[in-house]
């Protein structure tokens, strides 16, 4: 890890997070146009649908201050991003995205969840939660399992 922060420093990176007054449709298209280049599977996923419901949680979420979108610039383009909440004490990682094939030799991912956790620590967020899933990447920043539970409300 450390030596991926270090070629980022090297190179030319920017660290930007979407803040109120953004033109939020551009930045979240930005978002979905790299969530759809990282995997075959994350561009068959995204339809129409999930399309509009990002553009209407961002919205939501920028105008009530719990959407931390953040992109991860390399030499003037987008290369990574995360979709993320901020919500009391924690950051929540909703999704990601990353151009893989232009940016694969700086590991534009890991650096992005890097400084992100960086930033949060900084901004006092206790909690850096990657939500349910057991990828690789996570366990390489430390995650830790836990429980999720499902309850299914019926009116009798």
């Amino acid at each position: 890890l450390r030596r991926k922060l270090r070629r980022a420093d090297g190179a030319e990176v920017i660290i930007h997070h979407v803040q109120p007054g953004a033109d939020i449709a551009a930045e979240v298209n930005d978002f979905l146009d790299l969530l759809q280049k990282s995997t075959p599977e994350k561009h068959a996923w995204l339809n129409d649908g999930r399309r509009a419901v990002f553009h209407e949680v961002a919205a939501a979420a920028l105008q009530n201050g719990t959407l931390q979108l953040l992109f991860l610039i390399i030499e003037g383009q987008k290369a990574a991003a995360l979709f993320n909440f901020a919500y009391k004490d924690r950051i929540w990682v909703y999704n990601s995205g990353l151009d893989p094939d232009n940016f694969a030799w700086l590991s534009a991912g890991v650096v992005l969840t890097a400084r992100a956790i960086e930033m949060s620590i900084a901004d006092g967020f206790a909690i850096f939660d990657f939500l349910r899933g057991d990828e690789a990447y996570k366990y390489r920043f430390g995650a830790k399992d836990t429980e999720i539970h499902r309850l299914v409300l019926q009116k009798e």
